[in-house]
């Protein structure tokens, strides 16, 4: 099943702005999220209360004072095929200035049909969580698509085709986290450009499909649907929007890829 993900980093700490938590509980109730049918605390890396999913509980689950993110799945009837986790800061208050940014996801069934209601949904959470980078992209299931979403390449040991440069993007995104409001590891087939990378950027044209405002960011699509990842021609659009992020790429050549163990 094809299945999208959306990666999110930012600085913005729900627990701390109940406007963003209201807002992302009502963002996150609209139809096209609606595989996620219940919602949980995760406190010191366990879900617990979980209970039908709500906007009044999805807020609930930001602000509780002893929740560290708000997790949201599809349930425990069936194979796990939606998941999401919005960080709410909690667990970084104590850490010194400045705190690392909070990488927040969204992996979902894909269906065509709610696909400009999925990205103006994205773009509404970027915005409210006042993001510096991320990317969309689809992949052919849920376990690589979760992968994407926590920064993984595909498992290389079953996969020995997947390109060794997109497993170092897809690594590098996570190894040089304190880079990534100015730099990113690579382009995917939807890329959230946040202030720090607009900055070093020329105006945004060609090759990109569609340009949408997200606040203070942008997310910028190659193509017109998040499927097109999925294509056979699709690394001659990554190849061409490298060249033209030229100014903001990272160096990943040494992220370390391992195909007998990844």
């Amino acid at each position: 099943m094809s299945t999208i993900v959306f990666h999110v980093d930012h600085r913005l700490a729900p627990c701390d702005s109940p406007d963003a938590a209201v807002a992302i509980g009502e963002i996150l109730v609209r139809p096209c999220f609606g595989s996620l049918s219940r919602v949980a605390i995760n406190t010191r890396d366990r879900d617990v209360n979980h209970q039908g999913k709500t906007a009044a509980h999805v807020t609930a689950c930001l602000l509780e004072n002893t929740s560290d993110a708000a997790v949201l799945d599809n349930g425990r009837s069936g194979e796990l095929v939606a998941m999401a986790r919005i960080w709410t800061g909690r667990h970084i208050k104590k850490y010194d200035e400045p705190k690392p940014f909070l990488s927040s996801y969204i992996v979902l069934p894909y269906a065509n049909s709610q696909r400009e209601d999925l990205l103006v949904g994205f773009v509404d959470l970027i915005r409210e969580l006042e993001a510096t980078a991320g990317f969309v992209s689809c992949e052919p299931d849920y376990d690589r698509a979760h992968r994407a979403a926590l920064n993984k390449p595909w498992r290389l040991q079953d996969h020995p085709g997947y390109p060794r440069q997109r497993a170092q993007e897809r690594k590098g995104h996570f190894w040089y986290g304190k880079k990534i409001d100015t730099e990113i590891a690579g382009p995917d087939w939807g890329i959230v450009l946040g202030p720090g990378h607009l900055q070093r950027l020329p105006p945004i044209g060609e090759p990109f499909a569609v340009v949408r405002d997200a606040g203070a960011a942008k997310l910028v699509q190659l193509t017109a649907d998040p499927a097109d990842a999925l294509a056979h021609e699709f690394p001659q659009k990554l190849e061409e929007a490298r060249r033209l992020l030229a100014p903001i790429l990272m160096d990943v050549s040494h992220v370390p890829v391992d195909y007998t163990v990844e």
